[in-house]
């Protein structure tokens, strides 16, 4: 990739869904895409440009892991990048900003519904996967991970 500038911004809901509608969930209707908290002042979308290319995206919405938990946990969706581009280090990249900026913000922990090939991913960014493979209606088979993002959250240290 000699030669070429690579970008990591927030963006705009707007901007992240093409992405997300057309290569994470182009089996499903495009509506599927968007999420409820898309536009929340909370809500982060992170994308990573190759030039001036889009080829990731990741959004981090304000979400609890499970119901009654306190308030600081956020949740990771709609994270992809386009597959010519994949193992580059731009999705990593795309997370890292993503998790500075919450950290930054007070955030406590970050969790995601990620798909099983993604493990490895994962473990690499400090996650640890817990539960089950489950499968997820349209998108196949999944493993929940969960990332504290202070000595504190839920009960973890910090990777």
């Amino acid at each position: 990739m000699s030669g070429v500038t690579t970008r990591i911004d927030r963006i705009s809901a707007d901007t992240a869904f093409p992405l997300r509608a057309n290569i994470l969930r182009a089996a499903l209707p495009p509506e599927e895409s968007r999420y409820p908290q898309d536009d929340w002042p909370e809500t982060l979308h992170i994308g990573g440009f190759l030039d001036d290319r889009l080829v990731c995206v990741a959004s981090f919405l304000p979400e609890a892991q499970e119901p009654g938990e306190p308030s600081g946990a956020f949740r990771l969706r709609g994270m992809v990048t386009v597959p010519e581009y994949r193992g580059r280090g731009i999705g990593g990249a795309v997370l890292d900003r993503g998790i500075a900026d919450l950290i930054a913000a007070g955030a406590r922990l970050l969790w995601c519904n990620g798909r099983t090939g993604a493990v490895e991913f994962y473990a690499r960014h400090g996650f640890r996967r817990v539960g089950e493979e489950f499968e997820t209606p349209g998108t196949g088979p999944h493993y929940r991970f969960l990332r504290p993002l202070a000595a504190t959250a839920a009960g973890f240290s910090s990777p």
